[in-house]
């Protein structure tokens, strides 16, 4: 990209990612953007589209595949696609035969840079919002049902109208709403959790200063938002590479004036139970409206399988407490059926996790072995259909008490 027109080129950016993921893609389009370069959605007649992929589990992968070979399709013959995101970091060799370009991680905006020639004089932008989710455009049921049964072949109609429901409560439930300024506090990880693989492609913790943070949140009040939304890999061990707190920065965001909300995204578990007494107080304010936090499992064996360090007494204990300060609280958790040796009597405690009535949602993953993860090598796999029928139970589970919810007010 050395040409001498290129500040007239036209770039496509997508991602099929999580929140972080497409903030970290809005910034790399914000970076293009402020070179002097055009941006468009025009894939077909595009000169460089960049493709944020998703790698987090099997499902999401296969999706990524599928896309790029979608953008390669369409996409002109001059036009340069770039390849970056987590898929390309878990799983390099899965891109072998589909893509033999440059390839650089979800929040490596310095390379993108590099690979754009652009003015290394000026600060990286840092956008505020979230690139839109790619999918396939035009796709049929048919499609669909082809590609899903692809995924799981034991998808059925009754699968899909569930997922559907499902789905859109989802959405009503989650912290992705345009209406919410966004403000990445952090990248990386410090936890060790044996199934997951994010920590391969996003490294260890960096923590933005706080002062930058809180110019950003005071900049989105000054725009008019009054939904503050903080995103991270794990939010809970922001700071300890600053020498500060995940709770320290909450406080220094809730002593600036104004009439606003917080959204909190990725809070792990052992950091609520740790820091609860120091919690407590800032969700008596009000002001924390959503909090993110993956309890994954209803059992304890499962839990230590899994290196979470924490059981789930502890976990729903933090939850309820938080809940009781800030009664308006609304959590989105996760939960992941299927571990390697989780048995029926095991399952029956995730199930029994949604009867506390702690969460307004829960997202439900079908284990996924992940290359170079601690769990991939564990024996005792689950069969497709054992892991799938669990899934849709829990989902089915899910959905019925939101459903019976909203008949009881």
């Amino acid at each position: 990209m050395n040409d001498k027109d290129q500040s007239t080129r036209s770039a496509v950016f997508l991602t099929n990612g999580c929140p972080e993921n497409r903030l970290d893609a809005a910034s790399m389009l914000e970076l293009w953007r402020s070179q002097g370069r055009d941006v468009s959605s025009d894939v077909s007649n595009a000169d460089l589209i960049l493709f944020n992929a998703c790698g987090l589990t099997d499902a999401n992968e296969m999706t990524s595949l599928e896309i790029i070979k979608d953008i390669r399709k369409k996409k002109k013959k001059s036009c340069r696609l770039i390849v970056c995101g987590c898929l390309p970091r878990i799983n390099p060799a899965a891109l072998e035969g589909i893509y033999e370009d440059i390839t650089f991680g979800s929040d490596d905006i310095k390379s993108f840079s590099k690979l754009i020639n652009a003015d290394q004089s000026r600060n990286y932008p840092c956008a505020n919002y979230l690139l839109p989710i790619t999918t396939y455009e035009n796709i049929s049921i048919k499609s669909l049902n082809r590609f899903n049964k692809l995924i799981d072949p034991y998808f059925t109609l009754y699968h899909l109208l569930l997922n559907k429901r499902y789905s859109r409560y989802g959405r009503e439930r989650d912290i992705s709403n345009p209406r919410h300024y966004f403000i990445k506090i952090a990248t990386g990880c410090v936890h060790r959790c044996s199934y997951c693989a994010v920590r391969l492609s996003r490294g260890p913790i960096h923590s933005k200063p706080i002062e930058n943070i809180l110019q950003e949140v005071r900049k989105g009040l000054m725009d008019g938002y009054s939904d503050i939304a903080l995103l991270a890999t794990d939010s809970g061990s922001y700071g300890v590479d600053r020498n500060a707190t995940f709770v320290d920065l909450l406080n220094e965001i809730l002593s600036i004036p104004g009439d606003f909300r917080i959204r909190l995204r990725n809070v792990h578990p052992q950091f609520l139970t740790f820091k609860l007494p120091d919690l407590v107080p800032i969700f008596k304010t009000g002001r924390i409206v959503h909090m993110t936090s993956a309890i994954q499992s209803g059992n304890n064996r499962i839990l230590k399988l899994m290196n979470r360090n924490y059981t789930v007494e502890s976990c729903c204990a933090a939850y309820d407490a938080l809940k009781k300060a800030c009664p308006s609280l609304q959590i989105r958790s996760q939960i992941i059926v299927g571990f390697p040796g989780e048995t029926e009597a095991e399952f029956q405690d995730s199930l029994k996790v949604i009867d506390t009535g702690l969460f307004d949602f829960m997202e439900v993953y079908q284990f996924s072995p992940r290359i170079n993860t601690p769990a991939a090598a564990l024996a005792n796999n689950l069969s497709s259909s054992v892991v799938s029928n669990r899934y849709y139970r829990l989902v089915k589970k899910i959905v019925e008490q939101i459903e019976n919810g909203r008949k009881t007010r």
